[in-house]
């Protein structure tokens, strides 16, 4: 009887080890799961910023200062008129401007990364 109670609490002890081990393994899938998908989202947002950098280093005088100025250094428009000599509204008037132009460039390097990656 004391060999069979010996053999149980070994077992015992080997069940709860095992156990905790599974689940050891599984909170490390989750991890590296967890981990796969936080490098894949950083992946995206890095392109995203370097395709942002290149459409604004793209872009033509003044439309890459106002775009810098207002989205990037997060300046007022009036700080922006201030800064370039221009009226408020002449600032509205550039930065739609200076939009429509980013985003034509922008499209413009999705598309031709859509061409690369089919060839």
């Amino acid at each position: 009887m004391k060999k069979v109670k010996e053999i149980l609490k070994i077992y015992r002890i080997n069940k709860t080890y095992k156990r905790d081990l599974e689940n050891e393994l599984a909170k490390e899938v989750e991890n590296v799961d967890h981990r796969k998908f936080l490098e894949r989202e950083l992946n995206q947002v890095v392109e995203i910023i370097e395709d942002v950098d290149k459409t604004i280093s793209s872009l033509s005088q003044p439309n890459k200062s106002l775009i810098f100025y207002r989205y990037i250094k997060g300046m007022s428009y009036e700080s922006i008129a201030f800064r370039l000599n221009y009226s408020v509204q002449r600032i509205y008037q550039l930065l739609n401007l200076a939009l429509n132009e980013f985003l034509e460039k922008y499209i413009n390097i999705q598309k031709e990364k859509i061409r690369e990656e089919k060839d």
